[in-house]
């Protein structure tokens, strides 16, 4: 969610788009994992309902009403904290907590 979502807005749009992600998945048997970006509020929230294994925080956004006293999400794996300009191009900086190990395997379906 790149956007400031986080209250009911979270409860009545971004869960229920959630839930949706996860029964497709699971019905067609989908071996991706669920993740969640967006504000610490909200990944807590999805991530709550276990809708979403991971969360990466869009924390750069500082004044963030989803951010704002928040905790940070227990199943964190990116945290995106900061953007630096180089060469004219944006170059964000995130933490890695090491929760996600990234890709073991790949298939092609036909």
């Amino acid at each position: 969610m790149d956007y400031d979502a986080y209250g009911d807005n979270v409860i009545n749009n971004v869960i229920p788009y959630f839930e949706a992600i996860n029964k497709y998945f699971n019905a067609q048997e989908i071996k991706y994992t669920v993740g969640v970006y967006a504000s610490r509020a909200c990944c807590n929230m999805v991530s709550d309902k276990k809708l979403a294994k991971y969360s990466y925080v869009r924390d750069m956004s500082y004044g963030s009403a989803g951010n704002m006293g928040v905790h940070m999400p227990k199943n964190w794996a990116f945290d995106q904290y900061n953007e630096l300009i180089y060469i004219g191009i944006g170059i964000d900086k995130v933490s890695v907590s090491g929760r996600d190990e990234g890709v073991s395997q790949l298939e092609i379906i036909n």
